[in-house]
């Protein structure tokens, strides 16, 4: 019988951190340990000159390794103990760098000193130079400051930035401080103790707009990998109703390797995390950071380089906006900031006064008539026999309907000569997502029963990300061809493009950052990532056609999605107009940048369709 005794925080009022430890402990005892594996619990209650007693006393009972101290100071101040008595320690989450100092402390998790040297690249990129840090009395949060402090000078008049450092509950108290005294929150970055799946629900509840606000936390992200690792993960979500979080898996890791008769000096460990194998320092230097991004509905990731795997070449990859658009934008604040509309209106009738006074006219001789419900045709005086084209529109879910985009619609079927069949959906907030996105879909198969072949289907912005949804999960193979115009693409990460094109063009970061979060956790639930697809999302999919603005917080990414999706055995085309913005389509009726760029559109898309 091998003896672990499993220490830490058992406190659930005490500690956030505590659930998550004592849920990898009933998962492992669930689903990986067996009879020869006896654990132990102990309460070190997250503090230091506890955790010398009970230290102390894991001693005295002899166990043959032990795991847990999350917390930094009760693992330096209770491994000397187990040094000297030739116990190894098992430390998941305690990053303070001198703790592998003690002979027998072995770390699986990243140390301070690589995380704070990963932060400072990231904070770099991010153009955040903090004015202040924010610290609470723990040894860890004295650690980490002393480290940051050598790496980012202080400047407490030109930074833009906070650094907040220690307890989960020391930041959360930071913000809510904050709010209390009336003070503008801002740009505050979090450390990893804050990283907990029960952070944004915390702030929410402040409350506080997270859609309008720049609160990111730095954290350790393990990368769970494995058939075991799956298995684990499909049984928390069950039993939790939540996604594990690093802390967890860098447990279950640290419980496997307690498991084993000798410690992996030398030879590779298979675990949840990977095949482990420490080095001469008894670390991992694994190297897993993330920073996450605070919103509504929880963390997404926050990128400061796309990512490419092929980075966009040439011309187009030079992003500045067409003197047309600029001179417009400054009227469209002005205009926009002084008719508001009231405050359940969510700003829908100034954009859409707005989008009328740029998008022109109907095309001559196109028919524009409702053919169902939230369902319009616009037909051309004489259709050939190409088929029809189905089109989903964008603006959030929130704003716009299939009258705004009348005009561009009109000529779309003008210049094709053929059929578009138009969705509009019901609005949210005041719908849910699940509700408006099953009516849309039970809209879209009506209408493919009356089609004698199969339709093309196009979607802008969020209607791209509709159309896709579509195209993949609900009507494989049912569309000869996907037309995607600036698309939404990824609902899990936000790249650098939102920090480039975020403010004072037609789609600003903010907005955008509202919008996903009134539908992102319908594609969760149904298992839909634009940036993710299962190989059965690809084959279900038609050729592609993407067109992207240059000048636009989704034109990361498009290149992304291109970046991940080609290959030799699938039709993808991409297109991006660098000088142009977020829905130019609604700008045809006066710029003449954005005619240029239909005209370029329609005339691909009149070509024989791709094969």
């Amino acid at each position: 019988m091998r003896k672990v005794a499993c220490v830490a925080c058992l406190d659930e009022s005490h500690s956030i951190h505590t659930r998550t430890f004592l849920r990898a402990i009933e998962l492992f005892q669930e689903l990986v340990a067996d009879d020869s594996i006896e654990l132990s619990l102990y309460d070190d209650r997250a503090d230091a000159v506890h955790a010398v007693r009970i230290a102390q006393t894991i001693v005295a009972d002899q166990p043959d390794c032990v795991v847990g101290h999350f917390l930094s100071d009760a693992a330096h101040a209770a491994a000397p103990f187990y040094g000297e008595a030739g116990i190894p320690l098992l430390l998941p989450a305690a990053t303070r760098s001198d703790l592998t100092q003690f002979a027998t402390t072995y770390r699986v998790c990243d140390s301070e000193t690589d995380y704070v040297r990963w932060l400072s690249a990231q904070m770099s990129a991010l153009g955040w130079h903090p004015r202040q840090l924010i610290c609470d009395d723990t040894l860890h949060a004295r650690g980490l400051s002393a480290q940051l402090r050598e790496q980012w000078p202080l400047d407490p008049d030109l930074g833009n930035c906070q650094v907040v450092i220690g307890r989960y509950d020391h930041c959360v108290q930071v913000v809510r401080d904050a709010l209390a005294s009336g003070q503008a929150l801002p740009p505050t970055l979090m450390t990893d103790d804050a990283a907990s799946v029960q952070l944004c629900r915390d702030l929410v509840a402040l409350p506080l707009a997270l859609h309008q606000h720049q609160l990111l936390v730095a954290a350790l992200r393990a990368q769970p990998v494995g058939q075991l690792a799956e298995q684990i993960r499909v049984r928390y979500e069950q039993q939790y109703a939540e996604q594990p979080g690093t802390y967890f898996w860098e447990t279950v890791a640290a419980l496997q390797l307690a498991s084993v008769a000798e410690l992996p000096h030398t030879r590779p460990v298979a675990t949840v995390l990977g095949c482990i194998r420490f080095n001469r320092q008894r670390e991992l230097a694994l190297g897993q950071f993330a920073l996450w991004q605070c919103e509504a509905d929880g963390f997404i990731e926050r990128l400061v380089e796309p990512g490419l795997r092929t980075p966009p070449e040439g011309p187009a990859d030079v992003a500045e906006l067409a003197p047309e658009f600029r001179n417009v934008l400054s009227a469209r604040r002005l205009m926009l900031r002084q008719r508001n509309g009231e405050p359940q209106d969510y700003g829908r009738a100034a954009s859409a006064r707005w989008a009328a006074s740029f998008s022109g006219e109907l095309a001559a001789g196109v028919q524009q008539r409702r053919v169902g419900a939230q369902v319009t045709e616009f037909r051309p005086a004489q259709t050939s026999h190409k088929p029809a084209l189905f089109y989903l529109h964008g603006g959030g879910m929130v704003h716009y309907d299939v009258g705004v985009f009348a005009p561009f619609l009109s000529h779309m079927a003008s210049s094709l000569n053929c059929r578009v069949v138009a969705f509009d959906y019901d609005k949210l907030p005041e719908h849910t997502a699940q509700d408006s996105i099953d009516a849309l879909m039970a809209r879209i198969h009506q209408q493919l029963s009356h089609c004698r072949q199969p339709p093309r289907l196009a979607g802008d912005s969020v209607g791209g990300l509709l159309a896709l949804f579509a195209a993949s999960e609900r009507f494989a193979q049912r569309f000869s061809e996907l037309i995607l115009l600036y698309p939404v693409l990824a609902l899990n990460q936000q790249y650098p493009s939102y920090q480039r094109f975020g403010q004072k063009l037609l789609l600003d970061a903010q907005q955008m950052r509202w919008f996903l979060s009134l539908w992102r956790n319908f594609f969760s639930q149904h298992g839909f990532d634009p940036l993710q697809l299962t190989d059965a999302q690809c084959r279900s999919l038609p050729p592609i056609r993407l067109f992207s603005a240059g000048c636009d917080v989704l034109s990361d990414e498009a290149d992304v999605f291109v970046s991940r999706l080609q290959s030799p055995d699938r039709v993808l085309t991409h297109h991006r107009f660098a000088s142009l913005a977020h829905d130019f389509c609604l700008y045809q009726g006066k710029l003449a940048c954005v005619q240029q760029a239909l005209t370029q559109i329609f005339t691909e898309l009149d070509r024989r369709p791709i094969p």
